[in-house]
């Protein structure tokens, strides 16, 4: 038997034309045993009963020639449908914005920062409107505060949504060639800080979030619903599931363009929710992610070991998480679909050796805690495994 796997990609045309003909020229083509259907370009939830009558009769074909259909179950896919039942279950970006204050302690600056996207899903349209942490500080390097000087201003800090006289969103103008066009989908925000004067000259450090378009993926309900997704799949006689590039969304700014796939790289945002931070001040005794949201990018003069343990919880809480879910979905896809089903997540993003370090940030490089029938992988891995944190800072 050929036990080779293709993949194939669906987008609303796909479920709109003549499927069946498709698959049929597919196998035609393609002697392997099993075909994997990626939906994540389909409008469509994935209990959709049109998408799943679809998968079905697919299904059925493949099976009349002996072959197997697994299909793309992957809940981060799920945004619309999930918030439906669990609205308060979202995910944030946090995004690091300064100020030097003036001699009042005030201080303003406009948030340029882009929304958020996961494949044709978009959040954050409306600019980031969530202030997560703020503190005043006097730095004394890139990395390092007088300890004594850190004070926390959340309470004195605010976004303004900036709306022009039509009542519209003022969103960043774009240069296309000389002609200037408005980007719709970025709208520029006012942070606003009123520190006081005890904090005149200080830097304000403000943790502002953007929401993510998918589920949190540390949220409670997250296999609840997960296991609607898989009884959904069971009644298209699919023979397993699959989930691509796990993880949370992560934004990469690239600040020098190397031709050799070396990008100088900037990593523009982490992800931060409640029930992500709910997890972490059980795994550290009661600690708060969000106060320790700072100490992500700064510590205190001479106290470096603060930034690097900082670091450190907040990738294991991470990894933690991510290893978790993937344990879980495995034991509902076999319990759902039977203990032979296909079950298998592709956990790497990036694909380059040296990007691929910023994938911690999406996932934590939970790989090696995960259950796993298959292996699987489609890039050069050129990470430590013993990652040393504190080059971070």
């Amino acid at each position: 038997m050929n036990q080779s796997i293709i993949c194939w990609k669906w987008d609303d045309s796909s479920i709109e034309g003549d499927y069946l003909a498709k698959a049929r020229e597919l196998t035609e083509r393609f002697h392997g045993d099993t075909i994997c259907i990626a939906a994540h370009w389909v409008h469509l939830a994935f209990d959709d009963p049109k998408l799943i009558e679809c998968f079905r009769q697919c299904a059925d074909y493949f099976h009349s020639i002996g072959k197997k259909l697994c299909v793309e179950a992957c809940i981060r896919n799920e945004g619309e449908r999930f918030f439906q039942s669990f609205p308060k279950d979202q995910a944030w970006l946090s995004h690091k914005a300064e100020i030097v204050l003036d001699d009042e302690g005030n201080g303003e600056i406009t948030l340029d920062i882009e929304p958020v996207y996961h494949y044709w899903r978009i959040a954050g349209t409306c600019g980031p409107q969530k202030v997560m942490g703020a503190w005043a500080l006097n730095k004394t390097s890139d990395i390092c505060y007088r300890p004594e000087s850190l004070t926390d201003i959340k309470d004195r800090v605010w976004i303004q949504i900036n709306t022009d006289e039509s009542g519209q969103n003022v969103c960043r103008q774009v240069n296309y060639g000389g002609e200037i066009k408005t980007d719709a989908g970025c709208c520029l925000n006012t942070l606003h800080v009123r520190g006081g004067k005890e904090n005149a000259g200080k830097t304000a450090v403000v943790m502002v979030g953007t929401l993510q378009p998918i589920p949190d993926l540390a949220s409670e309900h997250l296999m609840e619903h997960y296991r609607v997704m898989i009884q959904a799949a069971k009644t298209a006689h699919v023979d397993g599931v699959f989930s691509d590039e796990w993880g949370y969304d992560v934004i990469l700014k690239i600040e020098e363009v190397n031709p050799y796939d070396d990008n100088n790289l900037f990593l523009r945002h982490l992800s931060v929710s409640d029930s992500m931070a709910d997890k972490y001040a059980r795994r550290f005794e009661g600690r708060s992610l969000y106060e320790d949201l700072l100490s992500l990018y700064y510590a205190p003069e001479g106290e470096e070991q603060v930034s690097v343990s900082a670091i450190n919880r907040y990738i294991l809480n991470l990894r933690k998480i991510m290893a978790d879910n993937d344990r879980q979905m495995h034991g509902i896809a076999k319990e759902i679909l039977g203990k032979d089903t296909f079950y298998g997540i592709h956990p790497t993003w990036w694909g380059s050796v040296d990007s691929l370090n910023f994938e911690i940030f999406k996932n934590g490089f939970y790989w090696w805690e995960a259950v796993r029938d298959v292996a699987q992988t489609d890039v050069v891995f050129g990470t430590i495994c013993g990652i040393p944190w504190e080059l971070w800072i």
